[in-house]
Order: structure tokens, then C-alpha cells, then sequence
């Protein structure tokens, strides 16, 4: 999952890596133990989306500004809602996230 973050960082902002990364560890470190196996699962598939969200973008600065930013915006929303809440929360507004560069003519 590690090299996940950091082909994010590579082909975007370093704090939307760390704000992504800080949020999908809460999600886990929160679950309780009977759903933390189906955290871990969520945890590595938004990885990948985000990285490939990164990816998608082509250089396109525009674009990887939209995603980063909300990415940022949903982790701090995640880091913020309560436990029982925080993996729905992240499937949610990381998905939302994800489409953010895609929403631009």
C-alpha cells in the first residue's frame, strides 16, 4: 500500500497523500474488530482510486488540483465523523473525490 502513496506523491501533491494516508489509517485504527478486516479491504481499493484518479489526470494541473483538493476536503471530513461511521463516510466522499477531475470540460 505504501508504493500506492507515493506514486500519489510522485504525480501529485504530497499533502493530499499525507491527508489521504491519515484518514485511511483512522478508518482502520477505529474500526472495531469485526469489521476491521472489511476496512483494510476499503482502505486498499481507495488506494488504488486515488492513485489512478491521480493518474487519469495526464498532467492535467487543473485536474489534479480538483482531485487533490477533494481528497483533502473528504479526509478531513472522514478524520471527523465518528467511528461507527468513518469507513461509510470514506466510500462515500472518496468516491466523490475521485470523480472531482472529471466534472471539467
Amino acid at each position: 500500500m505504501e508504493k500506492t502513496f507515493e506514486k500519489a506523491s510522485m504525480a501529485g501533491d504530497k499533502d493530499a497523500s499525507s491527508d489521504f494516508k491519515a484518514a485511511t489509517d483512522d478508518v482502520i485504527a477505529t474500526a472495531p474488530p469485526e469489521k476491521k478486516a472489511e476496512a483494510e479491504e476499503a482502505v486498499k481499493k481507495q488506494s488504488s482510486i486515488f492513485a489512478e484518479s491521480l493518474a487519469k489526470a495526464n498532467g492535467d494541473a487543473y485536474k489534479i488540483a480538483r482531485i487533490e483538493f477533494s481528497y483533502k476536503f473528504a479526509a478531513d471530513l472522514v478524520l471527523n465523523f465518528s467511528p461507527d461511521k468513518k469507513l461509510q463516510m470514506m466510500e462515500e466522499t472518496f468516491a466523490k473525490a475521485a470523480a472531482a477531475g472529471y466534472k471539467v470540460a
